[in-house]
């Protein structure tokens, strides 16, 4: 049987410990990245929009005076980032689609709640571009 000394089984055990803590203190950043568009996440509230970014007009979009609505479905994160964005629905102008997908990463959410504590979730939400 190998002999380990105190002050290298005491490094160890840290090791050991600090290695566990990281795990715990990173799961939710896993779980985040692990929830797909589809899955049900049970929460009591639902993420508020506090901050939208309005979307830049693509110019060849608004040369030919395209308008439409973008449906963007976005992961927001526990502590209320857009942290993935997708098109849910599209608005049949590819430039439209790109455009809001740029922005919808720069807006910030209250977070999702469950038993007090903020969650990842999916969330939907429609990006309007119309001419004034």
């Amino acid at each position: 049987m190998k002999m380990y000394s105190k002050v290298r089984l005491a490094k160890m055990t840290g090791l050991l410990l600090g290695a566990v803590l990281f795990g715990f203190a990173n799961a939710n950043a896993t779980d985040e990245v692990l929830i797909k568009p589809d899955d049900f996440v049970d929460v009591e509230v639902m993420p508020e929009m506090i901050y939208q970014v309005q979307p830049e007009y693509p110019a060849e979009a608004k040369a030919q005076g395209i308008e439409g609505a973008v449906w963007i479905k976005a992961l927001v994160d526990t502590v209320g980032n857009a942290i993935k964005a997708m098109v849910a629905k599209s608005s049949g102008a590819k430039a439209l689609d790109e455009a809001a997908l740029v922005a919808a990463k720069e807006f910030r959410f209250k977070p999702a709640l469950k038993d007090n504590k903020p969650v990842a979730v999916w969330v939907t939400f429609k990006v309007d571009f119309v001419f004034h």
